[in-house]
């Protein structure tokens, strides 16, 4: 008995290895055809430009911080040093003055990307701070701390110094509402 399989025909194999290689060209086409639509929703993901790329507010929060940091740092400096300690409710008045309009840049600034932020002083946090990190006792190289607003203010050779600054933010955006207590230092 002969064999089909093995039998030489005295030819080559064409029309085998022809429709070999259609059905892996078909399976080919196949294959791509069903990877398509992954593909175009791979693309897609993040694409749309209603969907935030950040994943949590968090990212909001330490932007504003930044900005209220800085903006501190800069309110303090302009008063540190240039009120005498018994005129500290006048260099209190004054860096209130240099930080609100700070503030209210950093309260608008998300307004583009529908984030409403609201500061507001801590005093109780202001007060826990002064009371761990003030130094007290007669071997301190400053005077007391006191504490006004949420701002530590201490006497550093009878003039007033701005320490610290502690605030409560809110962040409000479509994700649902955030709230960091915060308190800012001086360096």
């Amino acid at each position: 008995m002969i064999d089909s399989r093995h039998a030489d025909t005295g030819g080559d194999d064409t029309a085998g290895r022809s429709s070999r290689g259609q059905l892996v060209l078909l399976g080919a086409g196949l294959l791509a055809l069903a990877l398509l639509p992954v593909a175009f929703a791979y693309v897609q993901l993040g694409s749309h430009p209603d969907v935030a790329a950040r994943t949590a507010p968090e990212h909001d929060t330490r932007g504003v911080l930044r900005g209220l940091d800085r903006a501190v740092d800069t309110a303090a400096r302009q008063v540190s040093g240039e009120y005498a300690w018994p005129s500290r409710s006048a260099a209190l008045a004054a860096f209130e003055r240099n930080l609100s309009r700070a503030v209210e840049r950093v309260e608008s600034s998300a307004v583009e990307q529908s984030v409403v932020v609201r500061v507001s002083r801590n005093h109780a946090a202001a007060s826990a701070w002064a009371a761990e990190n003030c130094p007290s006792g007669p071997r301190r190289q400053f005077g007391a701390c006191r504490v006004t607003d949420g701002v530590v203010v201490q006497s550093r050779a009878e003039e007033t110094h701005v320490v610290a600054v502690a605030v409560s933010v809110r962040l409000l955006d479509r994700r649902g509402a955030t709230r960091v207590v915060a308190v800012l230092t001086v360096p």
